[in-house]
C-alpha cells in the first residue's frame, strides 16, 4: 500500500494518533491520509529515527516502487555558505531510500552501498527527495533517489542499493 500527504489529518485511529504524539511528532510535519501502509511508515519512522525528527523530514508518500520526503531549509540545514550542508542533502536521499526500501516490509532492507553526485547548491525551501525503484531482486534492491530544491532546481542525484535482511523491523 501507498499513501500521500494531506493538509488535515483524516479519520486516524486513536492509537496512531497516540503513537504520533510519543514518537515526538511537535513539529506540525505529520499530516496524513492513510491508505495502506502510509501512516504505519510514518509512524515508524517518527518513533524509531531520531535524525529524521531533529531534520524535520516529513515523509508525503511511501510505497516499495516510490517514495517522497521533504525537509526545510533551515538555519541548521546550512552550510558556511548560507545554502543547503552535502550532509544534510544526503540524509533527505538516504531517508526516501529507506522509505521506499523498507515500506510495508515486514523484515528491515539495510544500505549497501550509495553515490550521490551534487549538481547545484540547495537554496530554495523546502528540498524534496523522491526515490524510485530500479531493481528488486529477491535480496538487492537498487533505487534512483533525486532531490530539488523550493524552486524545482535539481540539486542531487543519487543512486542506493540495499540488501533485504531477515530481521524483523521494530513495532
Amino acid at each position: 500500500g501507498s499513501w500521500t500527504a494531506s493538509s488535515k489529518w483524516r479519520k486516524l485511529r486513536k492509537e496512531e494518533l497516540l503513537l504520533v504524539n510519543r514518537a515526538g511528532s511537535s513539529s506540525g510535519l505529520f499530516h496524513a491520509r492513510q491508505t495502506g501502509q502510509g501512516v504505519h511508515m510514518e509512524c515508524y519512522v517518527r518513533k524509531h529515527d531520531k535524525l529524521v525528527r531533529y531534520l524535520d523530514m516529513c515523509i508525503e508518500e511511501a510505497s516499495r516502487e516510490y517514495a517522497r520526503v521533504t525537509m526545510p531549509i533551515t538555519e541548521n540545514h546550512k552550510n558556511g555558505m548560507g545554502v543547503a550542508h552535502g550532509g544534510a542533502i544526503f540524509s533527505l536521499a538516504d531517508v526516501a531510500f529507506g522509505c521506499a526500501a523498507n515500506a510495508g516490509n515486514e523484515h528491515g532492507v539495510v544500505s549497501l552501498s550509495t553515490t550521490i553526485e551534487y549538481l547545484r547548491p540547495g537554496m530554495v525551501s523546502p528540498l524534496k527527495a523522491e526515490a524510485r525503484l530500479v531493481r528488486n531482486g529477491a535480496h538487492v534492491l537498487t533505487y534512483d533517489v533525486n532531490v530539488y530544491d523550493g524552486s524545482g532546481a535539481h540539486v542531487a542525484r543519487c543512486m542506493a542499493t540495499g540488501f533485504q535482511t531477515n530481521v524483523p523491523l521494530p513495532r
